[in-house]
Order: C-alpha cells, then sequence, then structure tokens
C-alpha cells in the first residue's frame, strides 16, 4: 500500500516538474517567469516586491522605517570635493544647462537640459497616452524624448519638439523615410 502511494506521489511530482521545465523552456522570454530571476538579482527582492506593491495598489508604499539600504560608518562622511577647492556657484548666478549632442554633425541635437527622456517603446514598454505625455512633457522641458524599438508614431512625433528614434535590430524604424522625420538617430 505504500509503495502504490509512493509511486503515485512519484508520478504527480514528476508530471508538474516536467510541465514546469517545459514551460520555463519553451515560452518567449517576455512571457517567462524565469525572467523574473536576473530581474530579483539586478533590482533586488525587496525593490520588486515593493514595486509590485505599488504596481497592484496604485500609490507609494508606506515604508515606516525609512530606507532598506544602510551606510557604512565610513560611508556617512560625504564630501562634495570641488567644494574644498572652489566656492559654490551663487544661488543668485543664472547657469546655462543647454547641451548640444553632436556638435560637429550637420544637424546637432540642442537641448535645454541634460536629461532625457530614455527609449520605451510603444506597446512593449508604454500606452500611446503615456509615450504621448512624456512626448508632451519632454517638449515643455526643453529636452527630447526617444522611440525606443517600436517604430514612429504620428502622434508622439506631433507632440516632442525633440524626437530620437532608435535604429534597431527588430527593423521597425528602419527606413530613410522615418529617418528623415526624426532629429536624431540611436543605434541600439
Amino acid at each position: 500500500m505504500l509503495k502504490i502511494i509512493e509511486n503515485y506521489i512519484r508520478s504527480l511530482v514528476n508530471e508538474v516538474v516536467d510541465k514546469g521545465v517545459n514551460r520555463l523552456i519553451q515560452d518567449q522570454y517576455i512571457e517567462n517567469l524565469f525572467e523574473m530571476v536576473p530581474a530579483s538579482k539586478k533590482v533586488g527582492i525587496i525593490n520588486l516586491v515593493e514595486l509590485a506593491m505599488r504596481a497592484s495598489q496604485g500609490k507609494p508604499i508606506s515604508r515606516p522605517l525609512g530606507s532598506h539600504y544602510h551606510l557604512s560608518p565610513w560611508e556617512k562622511l560625504l564630501f562634495n570635493p570641488v567644494h574644498l577647492f572652489h566656492f559654490p556657484t551663487p544661488e543668485t548666478e543664472t547657469i546655462n544647462t543647454s547641451v548640444t549632442i553632436g556638435k560637429n554633425s550637420k544637424k546637432p541635437l540642442n537641448i535645454s537640459i541634460p536629461i532625457m527622456i530614455a527609449a520605451m517603446s510603444f506597446g512593449g514598454a508604454l500606452s500611446k497616452s503615456a509615450k504621448i505625455a512624456l512626448a508632451k512633457g519632454a517638449s515643455m522641458a526643453g529636452t527630447a524624448t526617444n522611440t525606443g524599438e517600436a517604430g514612429l508614431m504620428e502622434e508622439e512625433r506631433e507632440a516632442a519638439n525633440l524626437l530620437i528614434g532608435q535604429y534597431n535590430r527588430g527593423g521597425w524604424l528602419n527606413t530613410p523615410e522615418k529617418y528623415s522625420q526624426l532629429d536624431a538617430i540611436e543605434i541600439q
């Protein structure tokens, strides 16, 4: 009797494990559960769980005990070495934060601040409304946004004063007509 139960449990576990392994091996990476392993290793399990909590609740989490990042006693000594030799710029002085990318090219990209919207594709990473909102925000800030791997979206082009397109492996944007509508091209 014990042998029958053992064989039954063994075959049941074997079937479940086989299905799980086959799914891990056969599912595409972006839909694969194994994708969580490198993500949790890169981001950390605490950040990953807190990110999931924020995403499901739709609001920031309340962390009553502060950050989980702990400084060693030596890391608590923080210096800005430039202030050992030069005084900080007075608050009343205007600082030019504009940046020119490709200053020796025929068509350099001039942005007002040294910050750009990162490459995040429509459909793969963001919704259409999010891409348009980021393009409008980038235009208001005087900087550029990036198409990501996706093709050129007319609404994003209209909303963005400065649009960078990605030359990518997928080929969704890789035509001269589409490149002519961009302000800059990023090689993926």
